[in-house]
């Protein structure tokens, strides 16, 4: 009876077809620009989502790369829809008749699948408004080594291919003007031992750390453009303990002018209506010219509304930042009060024992990835806990990632995660790369 179940879930999930080459064709944009309200709106910064249509100019056989001019024939630039990536081609599973269906179906070339390299493009202006701010491109998730030039001038550059990064084009960038972003990206090959002259996913052909997946290639998911001011919260961690009944917050506040600066920093809990709920900390500090500051503040919090797979209930941890009287920055971050432990061959979720009962989203999801809403993932969580009465999944990591929204998606349906790490490599430094790329997928 239990596999009759769990086949009849897979089933659901994967909602699996074909589709011929006749069928194919290039999905609606709109549906790429996932706007997901994870916290309130912050009064002082802005993001602006930069998905969509981008010029592409795939490549064969590069081993490095080179300036747009250098090897690009400007006459031969083709699109591709920004998130995707450019293996994509006309291999569906699914046809894309409802939000929340997976389709790999995107009508790309088969051409692009021998591709191990290609360079993206498009206009970009940055506000004049934004000028006198920090302003940086902000990419969920680049597989798997990115450069990034803006105006033909380098401004960054990032490898791994799960976790999000930021580019800063503050001085780079032209206010209220067009500029140009042109970005190359490698695939898993980038990592590829040469000497073994082939490429595959087993971790001996690699000659570093690898976060990566032979799968998918490209910019596979959301980029914006967000701007702060240059004194701004560059990082909040939230750790809730039940068993000492309090919260503490990690904070990481950057200074990214030239003179030093006193500011109030207030960090605070309000519930999801806005209102505060909890104060923690309201102090003045001195940031030194161009440096970072790094904090963690406690409160002890005797009745807070706890999270369980059956009451998932958020909070919002809020950063406000004050210079001379006046708000610069605010940041939210949302988070659940909840502690995990073991006691012996116990479990532990907030004092209360707990049988886990799982659900493995290997290929299931991993077929999504980038061609899939959040609706795709609600409902897949959903049906795990109707059908199985799952409280907790393995995010396998054989076909790549999942997107950046899916563990906040977990949260709100009261589903825990169990993340992995595809670091593969064979010596000493894998545990380290694994810790670090599940740390970056979880505070995204």
């Amino acid at each position: 009876m239990k596999k009759i179940v769990y086949l009849i879930v897979f089933a659901m999930l994967c909602s699996v077809s074909s589709l011929s080459a006749k069928e194919a064709k290039v999905i609606d944009v709109s549906r790429f620009n996932v706007e997901m309200k994870i916290t309130p709106p912050s009064a002082t910064r802005t993001k602006t989502c930069r998905n969509g249509k981008w010029d592409f100019y795939p490549l064969r056989g590069v081993t490095e790369y080179k300036a747009p001019e250098e090897v690009v024939d400007q006459a031969k630039w083709e699109k591709i829809i920004v998130p995707s990536d450019w293996k994509a081609t006309t291999l569906g599973y699914g046809k894309d008749t409802k939000p929340w269906h997976v389709n790999r179906n995107m009508g790309y070339p088969p051409r692009w699948n021998e591709c191990g390299a290609a360079w993206y493009r498009r206009d970009l202006v940055v506000p004049n408004e934004m000028k006198g701010s920090r302003v940086v491109l902000d990419f969920k998730g680049v597989n798997h080594y990115i450069w990034v030039y803006l105006n033909g001038k380098f401004a960054g550059e990032h490898e791994g291919g799960w976790t999000p990064f930021q580019i800063d084009i503050t001085k780079l960038a032209l206010y209220g003007e067009k500029n140009i972003i042109s970005a190359y990206v490698m695939d898993e090959s980038a990592c590829v031992d040469k000497e073994l002259k082939r490429r595959t996913h087993y971790a001996a052909q690699y000659d570093r750390p690898v976060y990566t997946s032979r799968y998918f290639s490209g910019i596979w998911q959301d980029v914006s453009l967000i701007s702060t001011d240059k004194i701004f919260t560059d990082d909040v961690w939230v750790i809730t303990s039940f068993r000492n009944k309090d919260i503490k917050a990690r904070t990481t506040i950057k200074n990214n002018l030239t003179k030093a600066v006193n500011a109030r920093v207030r960090v605070s809990v309000v519930d999801k209506s806005g209102k505060e709920v909890l104060p923690i900390a309201d102090t003045t500090i001195k940031l030194e010219p161009d440096s970072s500051f790094e904090k963690e503040f406690t409160a002890s919090w005797k009745t807070p509304k706890l999270w369980t797979p059956d009451t998932p209930d958020l909070y919002y941890l809020k950063v406000d930042i004050f210079t001379g009287g006046k708000l610069v920055d605010q940041m939210y971050q949302r988070f659940g009060f909840r502690e995990f432990w073991c006691e012996g061959r116990n479990f532990m979720l907030n004092g209360k024992k707990i049988y886990l009962y799982n659900e493995t989203f290997r290929s299931t999801f991993s077929l999504s990835r980038s061609y899939s809403r959040p609706e795709y993932y609600r409902r897949a969580i959903r049906e795990v806990k109707s059908l199985v009465n799952g409280n907790f999944i393995r995010d396998h990591s054989s076909g790549g990632p999942t997107p950046w929204y899916f563990f906040d998606i977990a949260d709100e349906e009261g589903m825990m995660i169990i993340p992995t790490a595809r670091a593969s490599n064979y010596d000493h430094s894998i545990m380290e790369n694994a810790r670090e790329v599940v740390t970056k997928r979880i505070k995204a």
